[in-house]
């Protein structure tokens, strides 16, 4: 072959040089050629005098296929890296050919099956869809999300969105706005959090198998990132007031006609497995005025299980996709398959799961499930 042992160079077509460029050299790391170049073309000098050429052409983006690729010695080790400065890797998952281990189904990969025949999933998810969402938002404790990655909750086969939580308002009120028609285009009920303070306190109702309502309904104990819709037209997540809530539940058991009412509220963050005071009373508040069941959604910790008055209340069930590993107890954590028959919660089988060394969530060893059920199970609150 005339060229088959002659080196080889990319050329890439691009719209927009400044933008180009801080991509090239920022997030890849390569360095522009020193002679000189004309403004709308720029050489970058890779391993072996390979040459990367970009240039500005109005025909920019038409290609649909790879224009150019680097070979190094530790994919894993380059990909994480890029990642970490925000480039965006294309998934493929075709016979031979399956690329981006760490991608969107990777991260559900192992909890996934467990998810499967559920009539409803309920998630809390307090990030919201952001254009321009750059990962990892170092130096800040600002969430957001891209839209892609919102495939998570469509694997898992969510239809119950919680907006409870303290971050879907960190960059604003547009990216909520987005978020809101993304849930509504892919036909997920959403409940805690809204456009209005008046739709963020509107309940769920949905029809169970046997021809029941359940009701479910949040609230956010504090708002401490003003993340909640307290204004007239003002967006967020459905802010705590006990009134509120005493009206709600008895709404929903007399016009809305609920059989099961679950509420769900995000408490303080709090590094325990036993809940705050204010936690404890306000769980207690609501079983008292007529709820079946009560969630702790703050996540983070994974807290006791507690029944009273015959009710059961999960103070918290800590992380299910939130990949923190820095302690034990936030990699510790487990969901619900909740059973309802007749109109009432017959069954709660909790599925314990560990965030693993590679922040993959993972359903939990015996050993590990053992450790989590000693420390939210206590005889003192089970049996009373």
């Amino acid at each position: 072959m005339v060229l088959g042992g002659s080196r080889v160079g990319a050329a890439i077509a691009v719209s927009d040089m400044a933008r180009s460029r801080a991509f090239y050299e920022g997030a890849l790391g390569l360095t522009p050629a020193t002679d000189h170049e004309p403004p709308d073309n720029v050489r970058y000098v890779c391993g072996e005098g390979t040459v990367v050429h970009v240039f500005t052409t109005p025909h920019a983006g038409t290609a649909t296929s790879t224009v150019a690729g680097w070979e190094v010695d530790d994919i894993e080790r380059v990909v994480a890296e890029l990642a970490d400065r925000g480039v965006v890797f294309e998934q493929y998952d075709q016979p031979g050919l399956r690329t981006d281990e760490h991608g969107i189904a990777w991260l559900t990969a192992n909890i996934k099956p467990a998810f499967e025949g559920a009539d409803y999933v309920h998630i809390s998810n307090e990030v919201s869809i952001k254009a321009d969402c750059v990962y990892p938002a170092k130096g800040t404790y600002q969430f957001c999300s891209k839209e892609r990655d919102y495939q998570a909750l469509l694997d898992l086969h969510a239809n119950l969105v919680e907006l409870t939580g303290n971050h879907n308002r960190d960059f604003g009120d547009e990216p909520f706005r987005k978020t809101m028609e993304w849930y509504k285009a892919h036909d997920i009920k959403t409940f805690g959090g809204g456009l209005t303070p008046e739709l963020a306190n509107e309940p769920v109702i949905v029809p169970l198998a046997d021809g029941k309502k359940l009701g479910i309904i949040g609230f956010n104990e504090q708002c401490p990132l003003k993340e909640c819709a307290k204004k007239p037209g003002e967006v967020g997540a459905n802010a705590w007031d006990s009134a509120k809530a005493k009206a709600d539940i008895a709404r929903m058991r007399g016009e809305l006609g609920a059989d099961v009412v679950i509420v769900t509220v995000q408490f303080r963050e709090w590094d325990n497995p036993d809940p705050t005071p204010t936690q404890a009373a306000i769980t207690h508040e609501l079983i008292d005025e007529g709820a079946d069941l009560v969630y702790g959604s703050q996540a983070h910790q994974l807290q006791v299980v507690e029944f009273y008055k015959g009710k059961p209340i999960f103070h918290g069930l800590g992380n299910l996709l939130f990949d923190q590993i820095h302690r034990i107890g936030v990699r510790q954590a487990f969901f619900l398959h909740h059973y309802f028959f007749h109109g009432q919660l017959v069954q709660s089988v909790p599925v314990f799961t560990f965030m693993s060394d590679e922040r993959q969530p993972t359903l939990a060893t015996p050993d590990q499930a053992a450790e989590m059920k000693r420390i939210i199970f206590r005889d003192e609150l089970l049996y009373r």
